[in-house]
């Protein structure tokens, strides 16, 4: 998928394949993923108080 993200105030307002509106910053995110709010959820609890 290619497009643009338009993102205001820290939050994603729109996505679409073209967006014309001036931007404060652009970037070229070619060949990369946008992945909004992910969190890596793999750990070890091998420490000292858990069981």
């Amino acid at each position: 998928m290619s497009g643009d993200v338009l993102v205001s105030n820290g939050k994603i307002v729109s996505i679409k394949d073209v967006i014309d509106e001036p931007a404060e910053l652009t970037l070229d995110v070619s060949g990369k993923f946008i992945v909004p709010g992910l969190i890596d959820v793999h750990v070890h609890l091998r420490d000292p108080g858990f069981p």
